[in-house]
């Protein structure tokens, strides 16, 4: 195989210090399909799709597959029975009506057994699909609280037109409405027109009055002075409930009427206390709430 002046000068060199011969031939190409797979780790790898759908729960013969042959039983009348042996009560029941279901395994100690229910073929489909609204929302949930924990910065100039400026109140607006924090940040540069007090006033008053029309409120307080470098918190405003009459709870109601002579009257109504329904139906102490609820 002939080979080029350089490479036989530079194999003459080496082999009359090393003494060793010297291969002048190309490397040998190797196409890549011969090349063993390469498998990414788990992280790098496409995230997997995340099923909002609960665990099916066992049910009739597999409460006894899973070796829970004691537990607590509530009818399909919501009725709480106590401890009771479980083959004997799957053998009473008319499988072609009802299904005994596990809705908590418990851990295996006497504080807290296994705990089983008999729900009709309606109630379970009912059942399963409010345990599906529930992961739903407890999904949303997370997107929000994950959302909220993240800010977007956005840097104004205190000369910023007005073009720009409505662009990024804009932007601005749009990650408050998904549940996340703005950091603005206000501050000059170098080349930048001079603005007088007014000016760089009316512009973090224009800011202000912007983002509280898009439902922000300041979550922090206010760093920096006028003209210099300023920097300004917004998240998503908390709305507190709402009661009857209007207002948000803990607001004062006014009442409004007339007098014996015909006068508007008008008087303030403190915010009345909270008081126990003796007629509401509470699940017993040992029992969570959370597995109570449910469709019969």
């Amino acid at each position: 195989m002939t080979s080029s002046p350089f490479r036989r000068l530079l194999a003459s060199r080496i082999g009359a210090f090393t003494g060793a011969p010297i291969c002048l031939a190309r490397p040998i190409a190797i196409s890549r399909h011969l090349l063993p797979a390469v498998t990414l780790p788990r992280q790098l790898q496409y995230p997997r799709f995340i099923s909002l759908k609960p665990q099916r729960l066992p049910r009739n013969d597999e409460i006894i597959q899973a070796n829970h042959l004691t537990a607590i039983f509530i009818d399909h009348d919501k009725v709480f029975h106590g401890l009771v042996h479980v083959p004997p009560l799957l053998a009473s029941i008319d499988r072609s009506m009802y299904h005994l279901v596990l809705i908590n395994p418990g851990d295996g100690t006497e504080d807290n057994p296994p705990i089983i229910r008999q729900y009709t073929h309606e109630g379970l489909q009912l059942y399963e699909e409010q345990q599906v609204e529930r992961a739903k929302e407890q999904h949303k949930k997370r997107k929000e609280q994950k959302a909220a924990s993240l800010t977007k910065e956005y840097q104004f100039t205190w000369a910023i037109s007005k073009h720009d400026l409505e662009i990024k109140l804009r932007k601005a607006g749009e990650m408050l409405a998904k549940g996340m924090r703005v950091e603005i940040v206000i501050k000059g540069k170098r080349g930048m027109a001079k603005v007088t007090r007014v000016e760089a006033e009316e512009l973090v008053r224009n800011i202000e009055e912007t983002l509280m029309e898009k439902g922000a409120e300041e979550w922090k307080e206010r760093e920096g002075d006028i003209g210099m470098m300023m920097t300004m918190n917004y998240q998503p405003r908390k709305k507190g409930p709402v009661k009857e009459g209007g207002g948000e709870a803990g607001e004062e109601a006014v009442v409004e009427g007339r007098g014996e002579e015909g006068e508007v009257v008008r008087k303030q109504v403190e915010p009345e206390a909270q008081v126990s329904q003796s007629n509401q139906e509470y699940p017993p102490p040992s029992l969570p709430s959370a597995w109570w609820e449910g469709p019969r």
